[in-house]
């Protein structure tokens, strides 16, 4: 009863505020900002404001960090939302524990094994339609083969050493950074140190990253992607259709001097997964078609490297969606440093409309994340599953889809 209490007179406050504030915005009462100080708690700039009937005399100060003369808010930046950051002492060694990255479009998973960094890849519109016309709910001739959502692909960061073991590290530092919705990951063993920073570009989709490691000894870094099937196991396993060839067909890996591609036949057409390097810094560049369903990015030349990739899904087309990888690598004449910008000002531009403080530290947590997730993962042309579209298992969907 006590939290109950506790959260109905948070709730009636906030209203109270965000009521003043509406008639302030339409006339009904008068604001007249005077001096600005400081919110201790984070370090917000509050704007006390003087409300008032129209022709009566002030009632009362309501602070406010919205500047009402320069129409703008008034706050530490990125300060405001950066506090809420998720950070990592320890690396997320399972999907359960994954960070997540999106654009709304596309969604990405990334946790660490052992030696790989794995980030599944997902897309809203990968759909594979049923051939049958009525959807019957359970029944177990149809279940796998009902409409539903398949996945991307896996990108798997290999570094061939055990840099992310419990029994080899020395030291880990992640951090998902909210205010510009950007990953970066730094590990150290007695094998070596690695880096990684990404993001899913808003406008592109592309997922773009910069990877370095600094290492003992020249040790090939593979970059692979794959795509080992995609089935639904409906109904929450309780029916499972014993045919484990299910979700296999319809897959294509190749490998060219501009990069490494994957398609997948769906029934609404083919889509594709492609990446490349786009700033080598004088590595050796390979790329390696392995069999039909993987194909890598190989760099070597130095113990010391650093590159930046850029990796990009599309939609089901009818033609060629390779060439269509191929014309949109959004970074070809763009430096790094230019679509890093661009990124942060959307995002920033994202939560300058989002703004919120219960004055409660633990749900001013819960709103920032949850903010991030939908944002990153509710923004498509179709809305993501129940449980989001950055999903931590990129080969297995738990349901089915009436589309």
């Amino acid at each position: 009863m006590g939290f109950v209490k506790y959260f109905l007179m948070k709730v009636i406050k906030l209203s109270y505020s965000l009521l003043l504030l509406i008639l302030s915005l339409y006339g009904f009462i008068k604001v007249k900002p005077t001096s600005v100080q400081k919110y201790h708690k984070s370090d917000l700039v509050k704007f006390p404001f003087v409300f008032s009937q129209v022709g009566c005399t002030p009632m009362e100060k309501v602070y406010s960090e919205f500047d009402h003369d320069a129409s703008e808010w008034a706050i530490s930046w990125p300060g405001r939302v950066s506090q809420y950051d998720l950070v990592y002492k320890s690396p997320p060694i399972d999907p359960m524990q994954g960070i997540p990255l999106g654009n709304g479009e596309v969604g990405a998973l990334l946790w660490c094994e052992e030696s790989k960094i794995i980030i599944a890849v997902n897309k809203s519109d990968l759909w594979d339609d049923a051939s049958f016309g009525t959807f019957h709910n359970h029944s177990g001739k149809e279940l796998d083969y009902s409409t539903t959502l398949r996945h991307g692909c896996r990108i798997i960061i290999d570094f061939k050493y055990p840099v992310f073991s419990f029994l080899y590290l020395s030291d880990f530092s992640g951090r998902l950074s909210l205010s510009d919705a950007t990953l970066s990951i730094e590990s150290s063993s007695p094998f070596g140190k690695i880096g990684f920073k990404g993001f899913v570009d808003p406008q592109s989709g592309a997922l773009i990253y910069e990877l370095s490691s600094d290492m003992n000894e020249d040790v090939p870094v593979d970059i692979t992607l794959e795509h080992l099937g995609s089935r639904t196991f409906s109904d929450w396993y309780s029916h499972i259709n014993r045919d484990a060839s299910i979700g296999l067909p319809g897959t294509e890996a190749m490998a060219a001097y501009s990069g490494a591609y994957i398609t997948q036949s769906l029934t609404s057409g083919t889509s594709a997964v492609g990446g490349r390097v786009v700033d080598d810094n004088g590595l050796k560049v390979g790329y390696i078609r392995e069999h039909s369903r993987s194909t890598l990015i190989q760099l070597s030349g130095n113990r010391h490297k650093k590159a930046s990739f850029i990796f990009i899904v599309t939609s089901p087309v009818a033609g060629d969606p390779v060439s269509s990888i191929k014309s949109r690598f959004p970074l070809e004449g763009k430096s790094i440093e230019e679509t890093v910008r661009s990124h942060g000002e959307t995002w920033k531009s994202v939560w300058h409309r989002s703004f919120m403080d219960y004055e409660d530290d633990y749900l001013n947590n819960l709103w920032y994340l949850t903010m991030y997730y939908l944002n990153a993962s509710q923004g498509g042309k179709y809305p993501g599953r129940f449980f989001s579209l950055i999903i931590d298992n990129s080969q297995i969907q738990n349901i089915g889809y009436i589309k």
